[in-house]
């Protein structure tokens, strides 16, 4: 990683960090999931093709997922609780997502697609709307 790309990434930490300081509280979407998921997903020669958050309920399905686009999208530790929190913005809304447990996985098969077979979209719980 460049020195560029890691002023770049901590300044969009930073501004997530600040975004959390303007923003009331009551405008933040706060939810539980069961396991949060961070996959690196590779094609056959090897090649990072995208980094994804996936988010897991209760049954092993997944809830929501969607494309990591900077490292300030990636769970981070939550000291407080023991858990783990990722804090995205989500259209005009900004969503604060907590789990106990945490998975990092760097693979060949999309696992969102894979559980898509299993229970399409539409059937999904999803995040909240308020």
């Amino acid at each position: 990683m460049t020195i560029l790309e890691k002023l770049l990434s901590w300044s969009f930490v930073g501004m997530t960090m600040l975004w959390h300081c303007i923003v009331p509280q009551e405008t933040v979407l706060r939810e539980s999931v069961s396991i949060t998921e961070v996959q690196h997903l590779y094609d056959e020669q090897g090649r990072l093709v995208f980094d994804q958050l996936v988010l897991w309920g209760e049954d092993d399905h997944v809830i929501y997922w969607r494309l990591i686009k900077c490292d300030a999208d990636i769970p981070r530790r939550d000291w407080q609780t023991g858990g783990y929190v990722t804090t995205f913005i989500d259209g005009e809304r900004v969503r604060s997502v907590q789990s106990l447990a945490f998975r990092e996985r760097w693979e060949q098969w999309d696992v969102e697609l894979a559980d898509r077979e299993v229970l399409p979209k539409e059937k999904r719980r999803g995040l909240r709307s308020r």
